[in-house]
């Protein structure tokens, strides 16, 4: 199993995208190499588009969600996906907020001012949810109502500890994904 995995990423380093198909549970690798996807992507340093294994597929890139967070790690995803937002006929900056304001989300108009710089006009919006609420859930659902054929997102923005203590947004993303997802790390 490390010796995969160590193979993947030494191989991912050398590369300038990944295409990753998702886990798969149903599939005995998975079993020899459980989040072998998310592990890829944390360690390769390449952008990554990760592809569901269900469902069927358009071509990615024609209407775009970006999750918004105001991260590094979003920030990254964001100039990884550049050459495809500039093809977009729709892009559309996403933030999540908890509905109550307890946990205020970054302005997005930074993001969006720096996307029309280089020639893509990206909409604001902003998705409220409840303290609890799944953040994952919440991206796919407002994919899901805007008809968006691809998400990106920054990937693993807290330490591997916090993750699996309080959770975060990639493992449940990588999971229950339903469109392909550009993540960079």
């Amino acid at each position: 199993m490390a010796v995969i995995q160590w193979t993947a990423k030494l191989h991912a380093r050398h590369a300038d995208f990944l295409i990753l198909g998702q886990d798969d549970p149903k599939d005995a690798a998975s079993y020899v190499a459980p989040n072998f996807v998310g592990n890829l992507v944390l360690d390769a340093g390449r952008p990554a588009l990760v592809v569901p294994h269900t469902g069927s597929l358009h071509p990615p890139g024609e209407n775009v969600l970006i999750a918004w967070d105001g991260s590094r790690e979003a920030a990254r995803a964001v100039a990884d996906a550049q050459p495809l937002l500039e093809s977009a006929r729709y892009v559309s900056v996403d933030i999540v907020q908890h509905a109550d304001g307890t946990r205020e989300a970054p302005m997005g108009i930074d993001v969006a001012a720096w996307l029309d710089t280089h020639g893509v006009n990206a909409s604001l919006s902003t998705t409220r949810t409840h303290i609890g609420a799944d953040v994952g859930t919440s991206l796919l659902d407002r994919a899901s109502d805007m008809q968006a054929d691809l998400l990106v997102m920054g990937a693993y923005g807290h330490s591997r500890a916090r993750e699996r203590v309080f959770g975060g947004v990639t493992r449940p993303m990588l999971e229950s994904m339903t469109l392909p997802v550009l993540m960079s790390h």
